[in-house]
């Protein structure tokens, strides 16, 4: 049996709107079934794009950009969307691109990265003025890991008896499995407050370390929107609470 493909005609899936049930579950808007959450991560195809200029800036063989979303049974994807071309509500290294969906037009959050060089100009890439961002580890291109470690004894490596120098460092020494997600940051919250007035090298190391990078952890919270990722409180403390003495504060 043959089909267009044989013939080098690929087919895309479209675009469409989240569609939700009665119970607020997100589900296929063509089969009604429930959508499992892609962690974030899709492959939205470059030919829906809705900027005629843009398509035709990216090289050839360049299929698809990445993008948060749901994916059907039935290869349907559905994005998240943001409110135009700044997606900082995603990171710096994020940016909106129209898309087309099967009705309409919306803005797509889409990895900086992706776009072609000269499309990169709405984002800063210094290290001084980007805002620090938190990703998955497996998933996405990072800088820092922060998630907890093995010891090589069977025990977890973490903030609480780590130093700067090893990995896990800046690992949350309360699981969410244990202790249920808005908990386990909580409590890594007051411990990295704590830890943070006791031990200057600490606060050394997370601005000249961590500023403007990309924090890798292993939850699947990282890179979503809910912001329930103890990376989130590293980057806001990071970003907002340690300043650097040539700024003129203090660490």
């Amino acid at each position: 049996m043959t089909s267009l493909e044989d013939f080098g005609v690929r087919g895309w899936p479209p675009l469409r709107e989240i569609a939700r049930d009665e119970h607020g579950s997100v589900i296929c808007p063509v089969h009604g079934t429930p959508i499992d959450y892609s962690y974030g991560r899709i492959d939205v195809p470059v030919v829906r794009l809705a900027d005629e200029e843009l398509r035709d800036a990216f090289d050839d063989g360049v299929m698809t950009v990445r993008s948060f979303g749901y994916r059907s049974p039935s290869d349907i994807l559905i994005p998240e969307t943001t409110d135009g071309p700044d997606a900082s509500d995603y990171s710096s290294r994020w940016v909106g691109v129209r898309a087309e969906y099967t009705v309409g037009e919306h803005w797509i959050p889409v990895r900086t990265a992706d776009l072609p060089e000269s499309e990169r100009d709405r984002a800063d890439d210094t290290d001084d003025d980007r805002e620090t961002d938190v990703a998955n580890w497996v998933e996405d291109e990072c800088d820092i890991y922060i998630g907890r470690a093995d010891d090589g004894d069977g025990s977890e490596v973490h903030l609480l008896n780590a130093d700067v120098d090893q990995r896990g460092w800046l690992g949350n020494p309360y699981p969410a499995e244990q202790y249920g997600r808005d908990e386990a940051v909580g409590m890594f919250t007051k411990a990295l407050l704590r830890e943070l007035e006791q031990r200057p090298a600490l606060r050394t190391a997370l601005v000249e370390r961590c500023r403007g990078k990309t924090l890798g952890c292993l939850c699947g919270c990282a890179n979503s929107d809910d912001k329930r990722c103890h990376g989130e409180v590293i980057a806001r403390v990071v970003d907002d609470l340690l300043v650097r003495p040539e700024d003129g504060g203090r660490e």
